[in-house]
């Protein structure tokens, strides 16, 4: 890899390096991820032109990758809370297919089925690199991601991104708008860090249904999460390992390890 200019990125080099040697099975629920255990908030990922060299790599690595593929992933979603955290597992079966373009991108498309929860679902990966950036699902800025570590035979990078939505905040029964509101839980099962506050907003009111002189303003307040994805590939003769942790608001909320062997 060519020199990196920028401190912060450096210092997530380091700490990717050391979280990448703890397997997935082995990472600890609500551990703080790269970004957080940098002491950094969140910063808009800084796109880097690859290399001439690391263009190289990217593409040995891309042609070796562009088969098909039949293997087993195995992960888990982090639950509870942090001091009484436990792991609910999400394995599956797979089957993927990895196509290059002419431009030298790839697309991944696995089929995954579950035998315990029968049930399957498909995924989709694109990685771009033919406009002298590394980029993730599209190939403009919006997919940037912050380049780690790069060999003929294995690649790691972070994705960050925040994303939004709004949560209905409740009023009392008894409130004529000056006591307190509580906010809604958006899910009684999964505890993380509280999402960051931004702003609140008012919809337009809704008349009851039941009466025509009442009407009730429904109050909503937007949030914004943090998401950080780390992405390990390697390729490694006819084996291929794809191994990601999702972390939220700093958290490790996710991981997964898709373990495949070359189908033909």
């Amino acid at each position: 890899m060519g020199k990196i200019r920028n401190p912060v990125l450096s210092w997530l080099i380091m700490l990717v390096g050391l979280l990448g040697l703890t397997p997935v099975s082995a990472a600890d629920c609500f551990s703080a991820s790269p970004l957080a255990a940098s002491g950094k908030a969140f910063e808009p990922t800084e796109a880097r032109k690859l290399t001439s060299s690391e263009q190289r790599q990217i593409d040995t690595l891309f042609r070796k990758m562009a088969k098909q593929w039949e293997g087993e992933t195995h992960g888990y979603f982090c639950m509870g809370t942090e001091n009484t955290p436990r792991k609910k597992p999400d394995n599956y079966q797979l089957t993927a297919t990895v196509k290059q373009d002419s431009s030298g991108n790839i697309r991944l498309e696995a089929d995954l089925y579950s035998p315990q929860k029968k049930t399957s679902r498909r995924e989709t990966l694109r990685l771009f690199s033919s406009r002298d950036f590394l980029r993730i699902d599209v190939n403009n800025a919006s997919g940037d991601v912050a380049l780690v570590s790069l060999d003929n035979q294995h690649l790691t990078f972070i994705q960050t991104f925040r994303v939004t939505h709004r949560q209905p905040i409740k009023r009392d029964k008894d409130d004529e708008g000056e006591g307190e509101v509580s906010i809604l839980p958006v899910d009684d099962e999964v505890s993380i860090l509280p999402a960051i506050e931004d702003e609140v907003s008012l919809l337009p009111e809704i008349e009851d249904e039941e009466s025509d002189d009442k009407e009730e303003k429904i109050r909503f307040k937007r949030l914004s999460t943090v998401r950080e994805i780390v992405r390990t590939i390697t390729v490694s003769g006819a084996y291929l390992t794809i191994d990601y942790k999702v972390y939220t608001q700093g958290l490790l909320s996710s991981a997964t390890t898709w373990r495949m062997k070359k189908a033909w």
